[in-house]
């Protein structure tokens, strides 16, 4: 695909996106609760964050995490040495670069 069909597609996947953005504003608008949302125990996200902070996590990170795990999501960062960190401690979800959640998603 030549630069020019790569531009269009990429415009057109802004504009889906930007409407299903907007759809979703309008749902949460008129009061209902957003299909994204997830139950939290923040109990047990405190308890996992102070575990992981006594691990020496930033307890920023410590609670992204904390949180995560709790939903079940993948961790992504940036930060090249919080992803070693978290392969070497028993983190319950995967965890990565965005590099790595490309190839792992087989999106280029």
């Amino acid at each position: 695909m030549n630069t020019a069909g790569k531009k269009k597609d990429l415009a057109l996947y802004r504009l889906q996106q930007a409407g299903e953005s907007l759809d979703e504003a309008k749902y949460l608008f008129d009061g209902h609760k957003s299909p994204r949302s997830v139950n939290v125990d923040l109990a047990v996200a405190r308890k996992r964050t102070e575990e992981l902070y006594d691990l020496n996590f930033g307890v920023a990170d410590a609670a992204h995490i904390a949180f995560a795990e709790q939903c079940g999501a993948e961790f992504i960062s940036c930060d090249d040495s919080l992803i070693k960190k978290c392969s070497r401690y028993n983190i319950k979800i995967w965890c990565g670069n965005t590099v790595a959640f490309c190839e792992k998603k087989g999106l280029k």
